[in-house]
This record gives C-alpha cells, sequence and structure tokens, in this order.
C-alpha cells in the first residue's frame, strides 16, 4: 500500500507515503523485514518512483535518502550502479536521478564518507567524465553529467587536503569539461560546461587553493578562446568578467595575450563584450605594461577604423593611456596611434562620422592633461600642420579643428606660415616663372595658382588655396603697400583656364602622397630657411631634388621588395612541387605494393580452388556450356559496387557540394548544374586533393574516362560523382579509412575491399573539411554529411540485427553467437499482474484489497 502511494497524483500525498515507509524501515532496524523492503525497493518499481518524487518534491528528499540509507547502508554501490541504473529510463535521467539522491547524501557527513568508502563517488565522476568526453552523447547526458561531475569535485576533492589522486581527477575532469565547451551537439553542453568551470573556479579562489585554480583559470581561459559560437562565447565571457571583478589576484597576463593574439591572427571585428573585457582587463591591478600595450595596439586601430564600435573601443584605450602614460613602450604606441588619427583626417573620402570620431578621442587626450602624452600630441600635430602648409599653404579643416584646441600653437604655427611665405607674396613673378615650368618639376613644389583678376589695382595677380577639402577656393587678397609700387605684368586668364585642368589632374592625389610622407619626411618637406631674394628659387629646386632623390629610392626599394617576393614565390612552389612528387612516389610505391598482395591473394584462391576441384580423372575446366556452372563476378566488380552503394548514400551531401561550386544553365532538357573544369580544379584544392594528394595534370586524364564523348569543357553531377570514385584509389589509400560511428555502434572495415575504403577515406576527409574550413562552400555540407553518416549506421545497424534475429530464431544458442562492438541480447519479461476474474460479483473495495494482497504475498 505504501509503495502504491508513491504514485500518487497528488506530489503532497507521495511525499506522506515515503515518510511514512521512512519511518517504518527505521522503526523496523536491522531485521529481516528490513532485508526484505531493501529487496522490494531493488526489484520493484518503487526506486524510480522514489527518484521522480525528488525530482519534483524537494522537501521530500530527506525522508527518500533516509529510506535509501536505512535499507542500502552496507551497499550503496550497487545501489548506484544497478538497481538505479534498472529503474532509470536512459543515461540522462540515470545521472540526474544520481545527482539528486547523491546531493543530498553528500551534504551528510556520514552517508559522505559512506559514499566515499565504497566508492560511490568515484563511479560517478568517472562515469561523467567518460560521457562528458563521448561525442555520442546526447546534449541532456551532457549536461547531467557535468553538473554530477562538478558537485561531486567540489564536495569530495576541493578541500585543503587532498591527494595526487584527486589531482588527477581534475586532469580528467577538466579535459573532458574543455571537449564539452566544443561539443557538436549544440550549445546547451556548451554553456553547461563554461558555467561549471566559472563555479569551480570560484569556488577554488575562495578556498585559495595554489594547486587546482591555475589549472581551472587556463582551461577556461583557452575555451574560451577556441570557443566558436557567438553566443556561447558571450556568456563565457560574462562568466569571465564576473570574476575578474571579484578577484583581484587573478593573472590577467595570459588572458590578454590569447585574446589579442587571436584578433591578429583571424582578423575577425571587434565586438562590444570583447571591448568590455579589454576595459576589465586595463583597470585591473595585474595589468603589467606589456599587456596593456598589446591591448592598446588591437584597441588604437579599433578605435580609428571601426565605425560601429569605435567610440566604445576609445574607453579602454584611454585608461590604458592614463594608467600607463609614463611607459615607454605605451608612449611608442600612443605615437604610431596619433600618427594614423591625424593621418586619417587629411584622408579623401574618410566619412564624417570617422571624423568626428578621431576628433573625439583626441579632445578626451587633450582633456586628461597627462603631460607626457599632451606634449608628444602637440609635437606631432604640429610637424603634420606645417607638412601640410608646405604642400597646400592652407590648413585643412580637420586639423585646423585639432589645433585650436591649443591657441598658442595655433598661432605658432600661423606665424610660422606668414614668416615662410611672406617673401613668396612679394615677388609674384619669380613664382609665375615656376608656374610656367611647372611640368617640368613633375609635382615636386607647392602649386601656386596665378590669375589675373578684374581689379586693376591688384596688379592683376591673385593667390588661391588648393587645400584638398577646398579645391580652387579663393583666398581672400592681401595687399601690402609695396603691391602698390610694384606691379608685375598681368597673367593672361585664358592662360591660367588653359593649365586649370591639368593641376587638378595633379592635385587629385596630393593627399595620398602627403599622408604617404607625412611623418617619413617631415623634416625634408617643411622648410627652415626663409626664403630672401635670389636665394628662394635654389631652396625650391633643392627641395625638389631631394624629393625626386627619395621618390627614386622609394621606387628602387619596391622594385627590390617585388624581386625578392618573386623568387621566393618560385622557391616556394619547386618546395610544392618537391613535396608533391615525394607524396605521388609514395603513393605510387604503396598501389604498386597492394596489387602485389591482391595478385598474390586471388592466385592463392585459384589455386586452393583447383585443388578442391580436382578429381580422379582429368580435369575439365570450367565453361559457359551447357551443364557448367556460370563463372562468379570477379573481386574489382564486387568491389565496384560495394563502393558505388556507399557513393550512393552519401549522395546528397557530395550533390550540395557540387552545387556550391556549379553554375545553372538551361539547356533542351531544362535547367541543369554545369562544374567548369577549372572550378573543379579550385574545388579539389579546397578539398585538399590539389596538389597534395593528386598532381593537377591527372585531372584531365580522369575526365576523358568518366566523359570521353564530351562537347564541353563542363561536367555534370552524374559524371562528378563518377570522377570521385575513380579518383579515390589514385589519392587515397585503405589505411586512411576509419570505421564510421553513431549510436555507440561501429561500422567495421575489416574484409572491406580495397576500394571501397580508399572512397571512404576521400569522404571522411570532405566531412572532416566541412566541420572545420573557414569556407562556407565546404560548411554549408556538414549537416548532410551528418545525416549521411547516421543513416550509413544504422543501415548497418539493421543489417546486422536482422541476422542476429535470425539466427536466435533459428535456434541458435546465445553464448555461441559472437555480438559486435555495440550490440546486447536483452532479455524483457513483463511485469506480474494481480486482477480479480471480472465477472465476481465483489465491491470495488475488496477488489482492490485482494489484488493488493496477492501483490504483497507475491514479493
Amino acid at each position: 500500500v505504501l509503495g502504491h502511494s508513491l504514485r500518487a497524483v497528488a506530489p503532497e500525498a507521495a511525499e506522506a507515503g515515503c515518510i511514512t515507509l521512512a519511518g517504518v524501515c527505521a522503526a523496523l532496524g536491522v531485521s529481516p523485514m528490513q532485508k526484505a523492503i531493501a529487496n522490494w525497493l531493488a526489484t520493484s518499481p518503487a526506486l524510480g518512483d522514489i527518484s521522480a518524487l525528488m525530482s519534483k518534491r524537494p522537501s521530500a528528499h530527506a525522508a527518500a535518502i533516509s529510506l535509501l540509507s536505512t535499507c542500502f547502508r552496507g551497499s550503496l554501490l550497487p545501489l548506484f550502479a544497478q538497481h538505479l541504473k534498472q529503474a532509470a529510463s536512459g543515461e540522462q535521467e540515470y545521472l540526474a536521478s544520481a545527482h539528486h539522491m547523491l546531493k543530498v547524501m553528500l551534504s551528510r557527513r556520514e552517508l559522505a564518507e559512506a559514499c566515499q568508502e565504497q566508492g560511490v563517488v568515484a563511479h560517478f565522476l568517472g562515469r561523467s567524465i567518460q560521457r562528458l568526453g563521448d561525442d555520442r552523447s546526447t546534449a541532456g547526458t551532457q549536461q547531467a553529467a557535468a553538473l554530477l561531475a562538478t558537485d561531486l569535485w567540489l564536495t569530495m576533492y576541493a578541500g585543503s587536503t587532498r591527494q595526487t589522486s584527486s589531482q588527477e581527477g581534475l586532469g580528467d575532469l577538466l579535459a573532458s569539461m574543455k571537449k564539452a565547451s566544443q561539443s557538436r551537439q549544440g550549445c546547451t553542453p556548451q554553456l553547461v560546461a563554461f558555467s561549471c568551470l566559472t563555479r569551480m573556479l570560484s569556488s577554488l579562489c575562495d578556498l585559495q587553493d595554489p594547486d587546482g585554480t591555475p589549472a581551472v583559470y587556463r582551461t577556461l581561459v583557452y575555451a574560451l578562446v577556441e570557443a566558436e559560437s557567438q553566443s556561447v562565447r558571450e556568456y563565457a565571457m560574462r562568466c569571465l568578467l564576473g570574476v575578474l571583478a571579484r578577484y583581484e589576484g587573478v593573472p590577467v597576463g595570459i588572458l590578454a595575450e590569447l585574446i589579442v593574439k587571436k584578433f591578429q591572427a583571424s582578423l575577425e571585428p571587434v565586438a562590444v563584450i570583447d571591448i568590455e573585457l579589454f576595459l576589465v582587463i586595463a583597470k585591473h591591478p595585474r595589468c603589467t605594461p606589456r599587456h596593456a600595450e598589446m591591448l592598446a595596439q588591437v584597441l588604437a586601430r579599433c578605435s580609428v577604423e571601426s565605425a560601429d564600435v569605435g567610440r566604445a573601443a576609445s574607453l579602454p584605450l584611454l585608461v590604458v593611456f592614463g594608467r600607463f602614460a609614463v611607459e615607454d613602450s605605451v608612449q611608442a604606441v600612443f605615437d604610431r596611434f596619433v600618427q594614423v588619427a591625424l593621418t586619417r583626417l587629411i584622408q579623401r573620402g574618410i566619412p564624417k562620422v570617422q571624423v568626428n570620431q578621431v576628433h573625439e578621442i583626441l579632445a578626451k587626450v587633450a582633456c586628461m592633461r597627462i603631460s607626457a602624452l599632451d606634449a608628444r600630441l602637440r609635437g606631432l600635430l604640429i610637424e603634420v600642420c606645417k607638412a601640410y602648409l608646405s604642400n597646400y599653404q592652407s590648413l585643412h579643416p580637420n586639423l585646423q579643428a585639432v589645433l585650436e584646441m591649443w591657441p598658442e600653437d595655433e598661432r605658432a604655427v600661423k606665424k610660422w606660415a606668414q614668416t615662410t611665405f611672406a617673401e613668396l607674396k612679394e615677388e609674384p613673378t619669380k613664382y609665375a616663372k615656376q608656374e610656367r615650368s611647372d611640368q617640368e618639376r613633375k609635382h615636386h613644389q607647392s602649386p601656386k595658382h596665378i590669375a589675373s583678376g578684374g581689379d586693376e589695382d591688384s596688379g592683376g595677380l591673385e593667390l588661391r588655396s588648393i587645400t584638398p577639402s577646398l579645391h580652387n577656393e579663393q583666398v581672400e587678397r592681401q595687399r601690402t603697400p609695396e603691391s602698390h609700387h610694384h606691379i608685375a605684368p598681368p597673367v593672361s586668364v585664358r592662360n591660367d583656364e588653359r593649365h586649370q585642368d591639368k593641376r587638378e589632374d595633379e592635385l587629385q592625389n596630393a593627399d595620398d602622397l602627403v599622408a604617404e610622407a607625412l611623418f617619413k619626411h617631415a623634416e625634408a618637406a617643411v622648410p627652415e630657411l626663409p626664403f630672401n631674394g635670389e636665394g628662394d628659387e635654389l631652396q625650391v629646386e633643392q627641395l625638389a631634388k631631394e624629393t625626386e632623390g627619395l621618390r627614386a629610392e622609394l621606387e628602387r626599394a619596391k622594385e627590390k621588395q617585388s624581386k625578392a617576393l618573386k623568387e621566393s614565390e618560385e622557391l616556394r612552389k619547386e618546395l610544392s612541387a618537391a613535396k608533391e612528387l615525394q607524396k605521388k612516389v609514395q603513393s605510387e610505391v604503396k598501389q604498386l605494393q597492394d596489387r602485389r598482395k591482391e595478385i598474390i591473394a586471388t592466385r592463392t584462391r585459384q589455386g586452393a580452388g583447383n585443388a578442391d576441384n580436382a578429381g580422379p580423372g582429368p580435369t575439365v575446366a570450367k565453361g559457359k556450356g551447357r551443364g557448367r556452372e556460370a563463372p562468379a563476378a570477379p573481386a574489382s566488380d564486387v568491389a565496384k559496387e560495394q563502393a558505388e552503394e556507399l557513393l550512393k548514400a552519401f549522395d546528397e551531401p557530395l550533390k550540395i557540394l557540387f552545387g556550391q561550386y556549379a553554375k545553372s544553365r538551361r539547356g533542351p532538357s531544362g535547367k541543369q548544374l554545369e562544374l567548369k573544369v577549372e572550378v573543379l580544379e579550385s574545388m579539389l584544392g579546397d578539398l585538399g586533393i590539389i596538389p597534395s594528394r593528386m598532381q593537377k595534370r591527372a585531372v584531365p586524364q580522369l575526365l576523358r574516362a568518366v566523359q570521353p564523348k564530351k562537347s564541353e569543357e563542363v561536367i555534370l553531377v552524374d559524371a562528378f560523382m563518377a570522377l570521385l570514385l575513380r579518383m579515390a584509389p589514385v589519392s587515397f589509400a585503405d589505411s586512411e579509412a576509419a570505421p564510421y560511428q553513431d549510436f555507440g555502434i561501429s561500422v567495421p572495415v575489416d574484409g572491406t575491399p580495397t576500394l571501397k575504403l580508399q572512397l571512404q577515406a576521400m569522404l571522411q576527409q570532405i566531412e572532416s573539411l566541412a566541420e572545420t574550413s573557414h569556407l562556407s562552400s565546404l560548411r554549408v555540407t556538414r549537416s548532410a554529411f551528418a545525416k549521411a553518416k547516421r543513416l550509413w549506421v544504422l543501415t548497418h545497424t539493421r543489417a546486422t540485427l536482422t541476422t542476429l534475429n535470425s539466427r536466435l530464431l533459428a535456434g541458435e544458442e546465445q553464448d555461441s553467437i559472437v555480438l559486435p562492438e555495440g550490440f546486447e541480447i536483452a532479455v524483457r519479461k513483463p511485469p506480474k499482474l494481480f486482477l480479480v476474474p471480472a465477472g465476481l460479483p465483489i465491491a470495488d473495495s475488496e477488489r482492490i484489497a485482494v489484488e493488493l494482497l496477492d501483490e504483497i504475498l507475491a514479493l
């Protein structure tokens, strides 16, 4: 009766029955009746009912554990390893039920010691680690295993006194957790794995454990860096941010190095969550100048170039500059940042949003009032402004906006500009001469625009600005007393218009030239000597010669670099060709050896067959005549049929792969996909077949064998499938094939023909590339390959089950049957039911009482 109460619909009634049953067992003490109750719990569905009750009613945990500990105090391992497993419907439910029970037991000192002594903790810790590392486990099983393993290790091994075995268990647990963080079963196991790692790290930090904490932290950091899913990566980073904010002793150096190297290697965009992590690292007490320099390099590029997260990236960047301003390495990064930012301001075509972004960052640096940074910023800004004025005579508006933050520097630059160009305005005839020889100087001097004006008092001269953002905008005329006494001959407006188009073309690329040589040759571009009379023309010519020399050196350097690149490329090609030749020779030797073995085996079988057919009379050769046995199909035909069967099983992912490279074309029979030969060669290169496994010149030969009467340099999907079948023995060895595994079942490869194994090796390489490659044309086939592999294993499983069941039905003994891996013979007996015949004229209460009494007595 109490056992039936555990199945009550109302949870309160089931809990009351459990409490009553626990009280009865405790009152009986050590007696045969108690052993009978334990046997009843182990063999009846009551154990499963107790597990279900604990998952629904946390308040029933105490009564349920009291009942189980009373009945199974000396046999806890059989209770969990055998009886509870039989009561559970699957691995996930089994681990979850054990987790509920062990969590309560381990909270009690006596039961915790009993579980430890009887090996219950070690059993479930090993089982959970095994399930975490098994790719065949479901997402629910991996989740339950991760939670159980974490609680077990933290409860039993996270104390101050641990042994070497616990450290070994920690290593296995962390390895399985890291593998679970990259599980292919979905995001749920990955999220649970990161949650468990964070929980372990927090617990060990609270305990100040010097042994386990570094290992857990390294595992969490490496798993975070290797995470592929963006949602999982954000969750893991949030967990890590909480740990860094809570504990000041966490070494952030390894985290900063790995994150920065990842961004430098992959060139992926920086997200907002990454910037939050950078900000926490920059403020962390254990952040060193070397790590701050690494962060600043990534943040500086992002704050200037990214329109999405540039403003957010400026926050940790300013923290780094403010905290480590006295460090030489950070000052060097700051100099490069300012150079890039100022160059960005004068480049043509930069959006207004990015210009405002750069202005904002530079303004924030100025407002920080750090003398070391302020002096460097102002010095670089003055150099840029002088270099720009030397080329254009008018300051760029974006530079003008930055220079206005320091009025004294602005006045100094204006004074320098007035002093530099004062003599140019006093003697316009010399610069008119320079304009006539403008074609000879080839962009090496500052262009001057001289035009005749309509005002007679102006002497027919007009100075115009050639600022890139304000082309041909007239500058306000500045008259001096000397201009009325010295009037140059007027310049024709038509002459100015004839050269207008040519000057505009010359000025189109002026911004890029200035940005390129802005910081490399600033001293050569800025004239420091004032112009005085006859010496000004010599100075301009000297400046032009120096600039021409610098450009010639640049061209020679580019030619040397190009030559060196070509030579390295040729050497690389020669090395690649040598490697290909070596692989080809090895493959040919391997094929010859395999062929030799096949010939020897065939001759051996033929000799054995002839010896069996030999009689007292002369041996009669078999033929095709009447009454004679027809010859069997050759082994090559059988191998080809099996290979075609495997190719047909993976028809869907291969067609998807073909469709990623082929193009649709309308033909006589409608639309069809066609693949060009050059595109086919590119696809084979993406698959790692050309040139590492097969030479490129072998492809046309195989194509002629597949479609000898082709009219175009294209192939269809059927020809592509046939081509793969011919390409497999040329490029792959049978030893490279691995058994297909799924559902815990492995498809054996022993006794499989060589051609089928070679094709299987090719398909497995394509599937592996679909999982790891960054090419979308390969990654799109991932799910199709997984489905095809599962169906292939399922087909083998059904065939094996049919064979085994037929042998059992034929009367063959179970012991004589050798079961393949993953198969077992299950014998299930239906439960006994005690029912009163329906025709008896008795009340329902008597009927139920009799049935319960029969069930109790049958135990």
